[in-house]
């Protein structure tokens, strides 16, 4: 389903009202979940309980998926209308809005959920269901087709819990009667529906497609499960191993005409039935104990979910309303370091989660940013990047982003490209398929100079994007290794480890990567030359005839095409020329 992005808190909630002053909120902590409520401590268990509880049904019902992504999960459990609607109150805009129970919100570094706990039945979190298994399937299932996660995903939203038992996959009637009313799309349409169609957009085509994809993978999870085929293992399995998603469509689900008529004829029978299991044990799980937060920490935690949701100014009320009351709490400083960056204020939020780590913060987030812009920024030592990012690791060693950030640092120390290509590895097998991650690694086979292992990452970067910013990182990607790998192919060697030298032509190519890594190509007479510098700001820009561009001088935008001489040293290390000094002529485009 499609991650919705709430309006939320009025300015009522952001003061604070009486009402609400007096309302102590609870934390409970469980082994997966982080629950804060204003509602009663029992409460708050209770919802911690039934989120272990519906973690270990899915991890019975699906035994072979990974469960724990690499964000933690934020329940928030307002205790009424009033609550829910202060945080949510598009919902209650215009005329006939249905007013939901619960609603996950996902994000890359932290999921929430906000839920009502003065809702009562079997669909109450529905649709919280759904987008959890949304965070299993991205977990697990990098290429999965769009009707397949989102059937899945209904199919799994209709999760039950009564007595001892846990009831999976219960049939949803309004899907029913919509497939029973109106006409459907062709399966070979459904099947090549994306998040650009028409088709998920709409709102009105929207409905048949939710309705249908759930009745295709309702049909072929439980009829055929019980006859002992399992087609949407086979056609998961096929994508996974690379398999062209069309035929691995026919392997798995045979003659399109057949399945279609099969599952017309299931829609109108009466013969859904749903997987009943005893309900999982919480025997690992260990006592709950409610926490009371002092107002101080209740805002910020709130603050965090407004600037998640993009609103700065109700955020800020909240966060200079935390900082006042208690500026010793580390999560309000981490909540203005979270708004500072949303806003593209780097040296602010570093600041700012710098105070978060100097009060002991135990978030991974904060001690990862305070390394992550640190390095950015060049404003914090080598030894606290690095200790600052292996702490972040250490507090959440299934973040992927941490070891990104680290692996990055390292590719702008020569000598540590080996560590820098295990810790990218290590963060692609946490996310799998995320380009974001992925370029990380392409880039670390590149410096170890293994171009071919760089392509197969770019290859498989293409096969998952799906964003303008996903094709942004493989132009960036394809140019890089077509530059560099063309020079390693055509260009000649250094003269040496150790030594110095300097060499004129023109530069052909500039590659800037943050922090500070500089690839130039220069054509001379005798071919191409290579020069690769991982601290440019500490490089020379001379010129005898003051034609440096007007304004602030950006070698990564006003190198190119440029006649230079560049001084260079030979790297003991790596045996790459290293430029020291740059002297620039005219311009030859």
């Amino acid at each position: 389903m499609r991650t919705f992005w709430p309006v939320l808190a009025s300015a009522c909630l952001l003061l604070g009202s009486t009402a609400q002053a007096r309302d102590a909120w609870q934390e409970v902590e469980s082994r997966h979940f982080r629950v804060i409520s204003d509602g009663t401590p029992g409460q708050a268990r209770r919802i911690a309980l039934q989120f272990e509880q519906i973690r270990a049904a899915f991890q019975k019902a699906l035994p072979d998926l990974s469960q724990d992504p690499g964000q933690p999960v934020l329940v928030i459990a307002v205790k009424d209308e009033d609550g829910f609607k202060a945080l949510l109150p598009q919902y209650w805009e215009g005329r006939n809005r249905a007013q939901p129970s619960g609603v996950f919100l996902k994000g890359p570094e932290r999921h929430y959920v906000v839920l009502r706990l003065d809702r009562a039945g079997s669909t109450r979190f529905r649709t919280v269901y759904h987008e959890y298994f949304h965070v299993l399937a991205s977990l697990n299932f990098p290429r999965i087709p769009l009707w397949l996660n989102e059937g899945l995903a209904e199919f799994y939203s209709r999760t039950n819990f009564t007595g001892q038992h846990v009831e999976l996959g219960l049939p949803i009637a309004e899907h029913v009667a919509l497939l029973r009313s109106r006409p459907w799309l062709s399966l070979s349409v459904l099947f090549d529906v994306d998040e650009d169609s028409a088709a998920y957009n709409s709102s009105h085509q929207a409905s048949i497609f939710y309705s249908q994809s759930w009745a295709l993978v309702h049909y072929l999870t439980l009829r055929d499960s019980r006859k002992g085929e399992k087609p949407l293992t086979k056609l998961l399995e096929d994508l996974g191993k690379g398999v062209d998603y069309r035929p691995a469509l026919r392997r798995a689900l045979g003659d399109f005409a057949v399945l279609e008529a099969n599952l017309e004829r299931y829609v109108e029978g009466n013969e859904f039935s749903f997987y009943r299991y005893s309900k999982p044990s919480l025997a690992g799980v260990s006592p709950l104990r409610p926490r009371t937060l002092g107002e101080s920490e209740s805002a910020a935690w709130q603050a965090l979910f407004l600037v998640r949701n993009d609103r700065p100014v109700e955020a800020r009320r909240l966060i200079d309303r935390a900082l006042i009351l208690d500026d010793s709490v580390p999560v309000a400083h981490e909540a203005m370091g979270h708004l500072h960056y949303s806003q593209g204020r780097p040296s602010e939020a570093l600041e700012s989660f710098h105070k978060a780590v100097e009060l002991g913060s135990r978030s991974y987030l904060a001690h990862y940013y305070y390394g992550f812009l640190g390095h950015q920024t060049q404003s914090v030592s080598e030894q606290g990047i690095e200790a600052s990012l292996r702490h972040a690791i250490d507090l959440r060693p299934r973040f992927a982003y941490s070891y990104t950030a680290l692996a990055t640092f390292y590719l702008n120390q020569v000598e540590r490209g080996q560590e820098a290509l295990v810790l990218a590895r290590r963060a692609a097998k946490l996310e799998p398929g995320n380009p974001a991650i992925l370029q990380t690694l392409a880039y670390a086979l590149a410096v170890e100079q293994d171009f071919d292992g760089a392509a197969d990452v770019v290859d498989e970067i293409r096969r998952h994007s799906r964003s303008s910013q996903d094709r942004e990182i493989l132009r960036r990607l394809d140019d890089y290794l077509r530059r560099h790998r063309g020079f390693e192919e055509e260009g000649r060697a250094p003269v040496g480890a150790g030594t110095t030298g300097d060499v004129s032509g023109t530069i052909i190519s500039v590659t800037c990567q943050a922090p500070a890594t500089l690839n130039l190509v220069m054509r001379t007479q005798e071919g191409f030359r290579n020069f690769v510098s991982y601290d440019a700001n500490s490089l020379e820009y001379l010129t005898a005839t003051q034609d440096l561009p007007r304004g602030q001088f950006n070698p990564c935008d006003d190198l190119e095409g440029r006649s230079a001489r560049i001084r260079f040293e030979v790297d003991s290390a790596t045996s790459r020329e290293r430029p020291v000094s740059i002297i620039l002529g005219e311009l030859r485009h």
